[in-house]
C-alpha cells in the first residue's frame, strides 16, 4: 500500500496569486492539474489497499453554508517523472 496526500482548501479558483487549475506538467506531472489552493495537506498511509479520511466539524450555525474543496495526490513511482497522480477535485458544503 502507498501513502495518498489529500489536500483540504477554501478556493479552487487560486492558489496565492496563481489561478488553478495549474498544470502539473512542469513539475513532472504530465496530463495532471492542482485543482485546489493547499490551505491543509493530510498525509493518509492505507489500510488493505483503502485510505479513510475523517473530518470532525463541530456544531455550529457559524459553519453553515462554509464550502471547502479537496484533492487527493497517490504516489504511484512508475507513472511519471514526479512519481505522483492525481484524483479530480471534490466540493463540499456544510449544513446542506
Amino acid at each position: 500500500c502507498t501513502p495518498q496526500m489529500r489536500r483540504s482548501a477554501f478556493s479552487n479558483t487560486a492558489i496565492g496569486a496563481q489561478a488553478l487549475p495549474l498544470a502539473l506538467q512542469p513539475f513532472g506531472m504530465p496530463g495532471c492539474d492542482l485543482l485546489v489552493s493547499s490551505d491543509a495537506t493530510v498525509l493518509l498511509v492505507p489500510v488493505a489497499n483503502a485510505a479513510t479520511w475523517l473530518l470532525i466539524v463541530p456544531h455550529s450555525g457559524a459553519l453553515q453554508g462554509v464550502e471547502f474543496y479537496s484533492q487527493a495526490f497517490g504516489f504511484d513511482p512508475g507513472a511519471n517523472a514526479a512519481g505522483f497522480v492525481n484524483s479530480n477535485a471534490g466540493r463540499c458544503r456544510l449544513g446542506h
